[in-house]
């Protein structure tokens, strides 16, 4: 029922039925009452979002990370990305490393944006410094589809970077001025 009310746009409603459908599953003994596949992490999405609920990070991790543990597939990855915002947000980036490969590699531009954000950062994360992995992941969001501006002039300006520091195997000037303009026009 609680999916029904989202796709009709009645968040509230949404939030109040598949709040419901948790507490059976935590408050069940019998074993044929199942939650479906994506029930926590929608409303663990709704929780990040504040879509008919008050925006509340630390539920939507726990909802989160319950859905994976219930239901890990690749229909739920969305979950991974959620999950890598919010650690990110928290500077735990080795968690929120973690989360964003397993969501950048299906295809989630905002974790593919990280994937750039991490390997340029290098030590800072708990890494090693990889032009090669942050030009791999920056052209992977720039080619997303569903990547929205943002993600791509974040990556264009990324690539701008790398290309114009002398120091690195990557060194091309003319790369990088085509890479910071390609990022001016998303801004």
């Amino acid at each position: 029922i609680g999916f029904i009310y989202k796709e009709k746009g009645d968040n509230q409603a949404s939030v109040a039925h598949l709040e419901k459908a948790v507490k059976v599953d935590c408050e069940a003994k019998i074993s044929w009452v199942e939650v479906p596949i994506g029930t926590y992490g929608r409303l663990g999405e709704m929780y990040y979002l504040g879509k008919g609920v008050d925006i509340d990070e630390k539920r939507a991790l726990e909802l989160f990370l319950k859905e994976i543990e219930e239901n890990n597939s690749d229909r739920i990855s969305y979950c991974h990305s959620y999950i890598a915002e919010i650690y990110d947000k928290e500077a735990n980036y080795q968690n929120a490393f973690h989360y964003a490969k397993h969501a950048a590699e299906h295809g989630y531009g905002h974790s593919q944006r990280l994937m750039v954000k991490y390997y340029y950062m290098g030590e800072a994360v708990g890494l090693e410094e990889d032009y090669k992995k942050v030009e791999y992941w920056a052209k992977k969001a720039i080619e997303n589809k569903y990547a929205n501006d943002y993600i791509k002039g974040y990556s264009y300006r990324i690539l701008g970077v790398i290309y114009s520091d002398t120091n690195s195997v990557l060194y091309d000037i003319k790369q990088a001025i085509v890479n910071y303009e390609k990022a001016l026009l998303l801004k």
